[in-house]
């Protein structure tokens, strides 16, 4: 699959279970040979956010890119959505190490009853080159 705005041809969609009469929400489905790929970050500059949304409706990790203003009063086009962010650069409260999540005792006993092969594959959907970028993991 081509993706426009990285010029990606490997990524990886998601395989969506069908679930009649139940949650509209997205499930993917992951197997020991495939799971669907995060789109990579890319390059941003330095008044740039990037914005990841999935939905009910289908979205799953669309991105869009946002700009950072130092002025409140900024000029923007009528279809644009404003989002307003206050950085205060003077407060420092902790250094970040990196993200990521939780290994609890329910996740680990989930992901115990997969294959070895299909364990790999889960691990690397979040920790992987082409995963979701976690660094870090707790107990």
């Amino acid at each position: 699959m081509l993706h426009p705005e990285f010029g990606i041809t490997a990524l990886k969609t998601c395989i969506k279970k069908n679930n009649p009469g139940k949650d509209p929400r997205i499930e993917c489905v992951c197997n020991a040979t495939y799971c669907d790929e995060f789109p990579p970050l890319g390059t941003l500059k330095v008044d740039e956010a990037a914005i990841y949304q999935s939905s009910i409706s289908g979205k799953r990790f669309d991105r869009t890119t946002g700009k950072f203003s130092s002025s409140s009063r900024s000029q923007k086009p009528k279809s644009a959505k404003t989002i307003k962010a206050t950085f205060d650069r003077t407060n420092k409260y902790q250094s970040i190490i990196g993200f990521g999540g939780a290994f609890t005792d329910a996740a680990s006993i989930n992901l115990a009853t997969l294959s070895a092969a299909t364990q790999e594959q889960f691990i690397q959907t979040y920790y992987g080159d082409s995963g979701i970028g976690y660094t870090t993991g707790n107990f």
